[in-house]
């Protein structure tokens, strides 16, 4: 159950990593434009989140965790497992 969880927030991490590498890229964005970024990576994570609890079974399938874990070790260096 840890893994689990802790590789469900780590997806949101990723996803909050990458939109705040496009947020320094920016110079003066909107407020629209923020809320539509913002709408993006939400949605993204979402999408992610839903996979990854439909594909591990909510982590009763430790070779699909695995494979979410080296997704995660690859974009934030942590190791669930």
């Amino acid at each position: 159950d840890h893994a689990f969880m802790n590789m469900y927030f780590d997806l949101m991490e990723v996803q909050k990593r990458k939109l705040e590498a496009e947020l320094k890229l920016m110079n003066h964005p909107t407020v629209e434009q923020l809320d539509a970024l913002h709408q993006t990576y939400s949605d993204n994570f979402k999408r992610e989140a839903e996979k990854f609890a439909a594909e591990t079974r909510r982590g009763e399938r430790l070779r699909k965790m695995a494979a979410w874990s080296d997704y995660i070790y690859d974009q934030l260096a942590l190791d669930n497992l």
